[in-house]
């Protein structure tokens, strides 16, 4: 699901800028898995597996090329860690130096014996250094180092494995199937190709057009987003955006466009159905490093599988930062029922740490922040949702550090399993949706007028519902409530109540009881109203009378003027959904 090329090193330190960035929910470290040597750079690659040993809990897959010094350059090794104990389930080895052994990895179950086999990319193999590259497919079951497969680069210089992921089934027979990266092929115009899970044939090639494009960079599947019972899948360039492709016929289906230098493309995933709808959605990250000059903070997109519309865009944090250098998703990590998605932004720069940023597939705002702890680290290189390790209801998700020095090892690389915990001090989440999907809201919006994923429900003006979002951290309080939607200069009221209700409140569903605090009263500006804003004077704590880093919860919400007597009768008045903090 990760792609790591080599590429130049850019300037991009934002390290004090990185700290002022919102650090919401909290998390716990479940494992922290070492490199064993310098320069074994593990945590280039990270994927999620599948459970392999039948105890209930999945496995995880993490690379390490050992090529991080050119004087000191191994063979490379992929080692599949235990889901409930962190401990190494298999390990395999590269066949010669320089392979790059590795350096991108993935699962996929060829043999249909229902255990997920593992993918290993060595994308500079090769006879003589040619660098044709390797795809080595290992049994999940067993953990045998004969492959069941080895997938082989045609020319010299393609570097296929540069990028391998699981493809679905491809071609409806039963078994799944597997996609591959080569993007310096043919002058790096670059290529990727499916291959079939049951004899290991070439499905599809895709070939890029123009010299530079660099397509295979990024590849995955995706599921079956046409109904047909095949999967479809994406492939991603650095420069000329990505594409998502018909299972059935290799037609595209969706094109996502690179604009200027942003990179978009540059990682590219599966994520799962986001927005409830029944078909699988995609994410496709932008780093926006194409200029050394003036390199972006980066973003990535998260869009719709059914129609190709843009579903969510969260961005990084400063110039440089490279957010959505990769990007993983596909599982539920806040027990919500929806997949969510994570984006690593490894801050390429000797000066910086990196960091990696959980999102709500429900909502699009921010679960979580993890940062790197030193520089140079490169925290956020390779990301992934790696399924629920310790039986706790939630998922955990893993960051790939593969600058991290180990004792005497530099660059010996590392990988960091994270826990969420919800409803530990800092919690700072929505909650509480209009959208007939949220199993915790079990009040339906009045008369039917569902809003959309993560809102509430829909109004006289805006059928997608009224948004409630926080910014900020509760500790110092600088947070700020933001609610847009809403129909356009209409008098609204923040509230904060410390207890949770379930009913109905107008034309909405309102969750915010107990005793309530009526913090504002504010005037909408094109459906938009913040507390506080640049009239207050008091934060919001002050305002609710809590204390940060007390570990008070509070619950809020914002009544809104709905005035149209012909919509929803007979209430004129809305809510926006809900939003939580642990101060």
């Amino acid at each position: 699901m990760q792609t790591r090329p080599h590429l130049q090193r850019l300037s991009a330190s934002a390290l004090a800028l990185f700290f002022a960035a919102p650090f919401v929910g909290a998390q716990t470290t479940l494992y922290t898995l070492n490199g064993q040597a310098a320069n074994d750079r593990l945590g280039v690659s990270v994927s999620y597996v599948g459970d392999l040993n039948a105890d209930g809990k999945p496995e995880f897959v993490v690379g390490a090329p050992e090529n991080g010094n050119v004087f000191t350059v191994a063979e490379g090794y992929a080692r599949v860690y235990n889901g409930a104990t962190g401990l190494s389930l298999y390990l395999f080895n590269g066949g010669a130096t320089n392979d790059g052994f590795g350096n991108a990895v993935g699962a996929s179950d060829v043999n249909n014996d229902g255990k997920p086999d593992v993918l290993v990319g060595a994308p500079t193999a090769g006879t003589a250094g040619n660098q044709t590259g390797r795809v080595y497919v290992y049994n999940g079951a067993n953990g045998s180092s004969t492959p069941l497969f080895t997938f082989s680069g045609v020319a010299a210089g393609e570097q296929l494995g540069a990028a391998v992921a699981g493809a679905g089934d491809v071609n409806a027979d039963g078994f799944q199937d597997v996609i591959v990266g080569a993007p310096a092929a043919a002058s790096a115009k670059g290529l990727a190709r499916v291959y079939s899970g049951q004899s290991g044939s070439v499905l599809y090639t895709i070939n890029g057009v123009t010299n530079n494009d660099n397509l295979g960079f990024s590849v995955d599947g995706i599921g079956d987003v046409t109904g047909d019972g095949r999967s479809e899948f994406i492939v991603g360039s650095r420069l000329v955006g990505a594409k998502v492709y018909n299972g059935a016929t290799g037609a595209v289906l969706y094109t996502i466009a690179a604009v200027g230098n942003d990179g978009v493309g540059t990682s590219a995933a599966g994520c799962g159905d986001v927005n409830n709808d029944g078909t699988p959605d995609f994410i496709v990250g932008a780093p926006q490093d194409g200029s050394v000059f003036s390199p972006g903070p980066g973003y990535a997109k998260v869009f719709s599988g059914a129609s190709g519309a843009l579903l969510w865009t969260v961005s990084g944090d400063a110039n440089g930062d490279r957010f959505g250098w990769s990007v993983g998703s596909g599982r539920d990590v806040n027990s919500d029922g929806r997949a969510d998605f994570l984006v690593g932004a490894d801050q390429n720069s000797s000066n910086s740490i990196g960091y990696a940023r959980l999102f709500s597939g429900a909502t699009g705002t921010v679960i979580h922040t993890v940062a790197g702890v030193n520089t140079g680290e490169r925290l956020g290189a390779a990301v992934d949702l790696v399924g629920d390790l310790n039986a706790d209801g939630r998922g955990e998700f893993a960051t790939g550090a593969p600058g991290t020095t180990n004792g005497a090892n530099a660059q010996a690389g590392q990988v960091r399993v994270f826990s969420y915990q919800p409803g530990a001090a800092g919690s700072f989440e929505a909650f509480c949706f209009g959208d007939n999907l949220d199993p915790l809201v079990t009040t339906d919006c009045p008369c039917a007028n569902f809003g959309s994923a993560g809102h509430g429900c829909a109004n006289s003006a805006n059928s997608t519902g009224a948004l409630l979002a926080g910014a900020g951290v509760p500790v110092p309080d600088n947070v700020v409530l933001t609610a847009t939607g809403m129909p356009g200069a209409v008098s609204c009221i923040f509230l904060q109540g410390d207890a949770l209700t379930d009913t109905f409140f107008g034309d909405g569903v309102n969750c915010v009881g107990g005793s309530l605090i009526r913090l504002r009263t504010k005037t909408a500006s094109g459906g938009a109203a913040s507390f506080p804003d640049s009239t207050d004077t008091v934060t919001l704590s002050a305002r609710g009378g809590v204390v940060p880093g007390s570990g008070t919860l509070r619950y809020y919400s914002t009544y809104y003027r709905n005035a149209s007597t012909s919509f929803c009768p007979p209430a004129t008045f809305n809510v926006t959904n809900g939003w939580k903090i642990l101060w």
